[in-house]
């Protein structure tokens, strides 16, 4: 899969996204035909719960943004896309709950109702330029910032954690001039992995979405 940068580009139409989330779609339907073995479900239970984690983002001002997670891996000579099911911002909360290994080198896509013809999908950043883990970041540190990963190094052994996470209106280039977009990154940086990418004014924005490595 190619990589492209996190700077937002109208240039081209989407693609990734949308066959990430047919992707599992597909891998959904293609499970519930193998044949069921109910003992061997049971024993595999509490293995399967402690193989999962649950991240809920806390975003102020955002009710109705459509939050979703996304991750590329290298299989044998293919890259292999997944996406989580979409989840809704009520009560200043979005909360998702898979499994744990795909949030090692997550993708964090946030759809904003007041987004205009941007021709690209807005990325959270979890890593500027400059910072390091567990440093604040400020509104105008974010808009001074050129360089950035959208790349989560995950929650590690824990099995549950809440990521505050910026979500606000910009201004931005669109499709058709000036427009109104987001700017979506985390109040503090997070373990974060490679690569880091260029952004505009701090803002993230996609048409494919791109492998995450190791480091950080």
């Amino acid at each position: 899969m190619r990589s492209t940068s996190l700077s937002p580009s109208p240039s081209r139409g989407l693609r990734s996204l949308a066959a990430g989330a047919a992707g599992t779609a597909l891998l959904v339907a293609g499970t519930a035909l193998l044949p069921s073995a109910p003992t061997a479900a049971a024993e595999d239970a509490p293995r399967a719960a402690a193989a999962r984690a649950t991240v809920t983002f806390a975003v102020e001002d955002c009710e109705g943004c459509e939050l979703r997670l996304h991750q590329v891996t290298e299989r044998g000579d293919r890259w292999v896309s997944w996406s989580s099911k979409a989840q809704k911002v009520a009560d200043g909360e979005a909360t998702f709950r898979v499994p744990r290994a795909r949030l090692q080198g997550a993708r964090l896509s946030v759809s904003a109702p007041w987004e205009g013809h941007t021709g690209y999908v807005t990325m959270a950043v979890f890593r500027y330029g400059g910072t390091a883990a567990g440093d604040d970041v400020s509104f105008a540190e974010a808009r001074g910032a050129r360089r950035a990963s959208g790349c989560w190094a995950g929650p590690g052994a824990t099995s549950s954690t809440t990521i505050p996470l910026v979500v606000r209106r910009v201004q931005v280039d669109g499709v058709r001039g000036r427009t109104t977009g987001t700017i979506a990154y985390t109040e503090q940086t997070q373990d974060w992995s490679l690569p880091m990418e260029r952004v505009y004014r701090g803002v993230a924005g996609a048409q494919d979405i791109a492998p995450c490595t190791q480091g950080g």
